[in-house]
């Protein structure tokens, strides 16, 4: 095809909103503009097909004048060179596979195809029309026509191959043949799926069953997947996203043709990403010196479980601590002790709170731990516990390191800023009160 022409395209369909949006769809891109000539009747779309140089059929198979696959078999017969493509509901998938086993190229279910993958398959299924008629040509013809066909598809951007009935390579175009490594006159008449796709990501066997390409073959089904894998020449792999057709010969499947493309950096662009989107997501909410969750990550947490101990009416209790006289502890020590006495004492305290719990650095040397399904009492339990295990742990000067604790247990009235309120004013008593000691609101 004239790479100046825009494609002509003969849209075929009776519902006038289906109509509109598959239109916009086709023009949405700057780069893809094709002629698009609308008929909403069988025999309309007869006349265009007749009087028109159509490069490819959008076809609804439910018309006034025609219905089912009998609309498909009308339309084809009058334009057997020109590729149609079936529109279908969700309902009706069956309908259209079975269009697909009598020369259709594709078909996709209105509503379920974004823009980017109509135009796509427009242009494959142009590309794949244009083989498949010189792939009915005799031995001969084929030969003779080898290198245009090549030409056409080298200007592609994915590898092309088709397959016979067993799975034998006949056709290799240039992309593919670099994606690779092998040439076709090295591989042609070769069971393709020994040679080059016999195994998955993680080196385990690809059954012929499981594969894709020949599923197609044995089908007469369309099969697209972004999760395949190739074996280069020389044995090393990389993902692929694959596309594989039914070749049809006089109502018969007689091979396939696949388009493949190499998404090994789309792949670990998307690992990159996500693996910088968890570090992000890390950092955000945990506290870089401890470890722990940090404020932010805790308010989170406190909204969700005040709303759920309000609505299953459970209690639930916050403890607030403070390193008594810290700031002694950096003038004397230094910030590096500061840190080591920061760290140890979560380490402490995380290995003795129960996994349900939230424990985070409230800031600077206070900390919070929120106790789920805990009334009063028995948080000033766990409290206590805590302060003695802190009270009784060994530091390298002699002084020890204490803290003070305050507890409060959510009221109905509570809302997530008047319970830290409440929590921090109970810490506050007990600093007032002569420090390591704990005191509930």
């Amino acid at each position: 095809m004239d790479a100046l022409k825009p494609i002509s395209v003969l849209l075929i369909e009776n519902n006038p909103d289906d109509a509109v949006l598959i239109q916009q769809s086709l023009s949405s891109s700057p780069h893809f503009l094709p002629r698009i000539t609308h008929a909403d009747r069988l025999h309309i779309a007869l006349e265009c097909l007749k009087n028109n140089d159509i490069d490819v059929v959008l076809l609804d198979l439910g018309l006034p004048d025609g219905q089912g696959l009998a609309t498909f078999e009308r339309a084809y017969a009058s334009a057997p060179h020109v590729p149609f493509i079936i529109l279908t509901g969700c309902d009706d998938e069956d309908l259209a596979m079975l269009a697909v086993r009598k020369g259709a190229q594709d078909y996709f279910v209105k509503g379920q195809v974004n823009d980017s993958l109509l135009r796509r398959a427009i242009r494959y299924a142009i590309e794949r029309k244009k083989m498949l008629i010189e792939y009915k040509q005799t031995e001969e013809q084929l030969r003779a026509s080898e290198a245009r066909l090549r030409n056409i598809t080298a200007v592609i951007g994915e590898g092309i191959y088709v397959l016979d009935r067993e799975g034998c390579l006949q056709f290799l175009n240039p992309e593919a043949e670099r994606l690779l490594g092998w040439t076709l006159a090295e591989l042609k008449g070769r069971n393709l799926h020994d040679v080059v796709h016999f195994q998955k990501a993680d080196h385990t066997p690809l059954t012929k069953d499981d594969c894709p390409v020949l599923k197609t073959i044995n089908s007469g089904l369309i099969y697209r997947t972004e999760e395949d894998v190739f074996t280069r020449k020389d044995g090393t792999l990389f993902s692929a996203s694959v596309v594989a057709t039914p070749l049809i010969e006089d109502e018969g499947i007689v091979g396939s043709v696949a388009a493949f493309q190499d998404i090994s950096d789309r792949k670990q662009a998307a690992d990159e990403l996500r693996r910088l989107n968890e570090l992000l997501a890390r950092q955000a909410t945990t506290d870089p010196l401890t470890g722990i969750a940090n404020r932010l990550k805790f308010n989170e947490g406190l909204r969700t479980e005040i709303r759920r101990s309000k609505r299953y009416n459970v209690p639930l209790s916050l403890i607030m601590f403070d390193i008594d006289h810290f700031k002694m502890i950096n003038d004397t020590f230094g910030h590096h002790s500061g840190d080591t006495v920061l760290r140890d004492l979560t380490a402490l305290v995380s290995r003795n709170v129960r996994i349900h719990d939230e424990f985070a650095r409230w800031g600077g040397e206070e900390f919070m731990v929120m106790v789920t399904n805990t009334s009063l009492q028995h948080a000033v339990l766990f409290a206590e516990k805590l302060r003695m295990l802190i009270d009784d742990l060994e530091w390298p000067w002699s002084r020890k390191v204490t803290c003070s604790f305050g507890v409060a247990q959510l009221a109905e009235e509570d809302t997530e800023d008047r319970l830290v309120q409440r929590v921090d004013a109970a810490l506050y008593r007990a600093k007032a009160n002569g420090r390591n000691r704990v005191e509930r609101d």
